[in-house]
């Protein structure tokens, strides 16, 4: 069984609009600035959503957790994978733009904790979703 191109990018998508909300939320109300709130949204976005697509199709590319039903391993180190690149992408755009090391790591660990859950959440849900599922793997 793998992911198709189509459900990869409905993922995607529906990840960021949700990823979006919330770290500008938390953005914004750790420094107070709309501005700046979302120019580190729209880079740090921009970056975790090439990445993102690059580790969907890793994923879909090999065999792990697809052998059993219970798809929550697979799950969590898709999780952990994400969470540290995205933390290292978070942390070097906060220091860059806020300009400090203290707020930056401070900022950094407010979003990754909750977006943890949030990401482990999203790709329960989705692997509800049958749609865009195939049997067997493009050649």
């Amino acid at each position: 069984m793998y992911d198709t191109h189509a459900r990869t990018i409905a993922k995607a998508i529906t990840f960021r609009i949700q990823t979006i909300a919330l770290h500008w939320i938390i953005t914004y109300l750790f420094t107070s600035s709309s501005h700046t709130a979302t120019k580190m949204v729209f880079i740090i976005t921009s970056i975790n959503m090439i990445y993102y697509w690059l580790q969907e199709r890793f994923f879909t590319r090999i065999a792990y957790g697809w052998a059993n039903t219970d798809l929550k391993r697979r799950s969590f180190v898709k999780a952990v994978l994400y969470k540290v690149f995205s933390l290292i992408t978070s942390f070097t755009v906060g220091y860059v733009v806020l300009g400090s090391l203290e707020q930056a790591t401070v900022l950094t660990a407010i979003k990754h904790i909750t977006a943890l859950v949030d990401f482990y959440l999203f790709e329960r849900i989705w692997n509800r979703i049958s749609w865009g599922r195939a049997e067997s793997s493009p050649t």
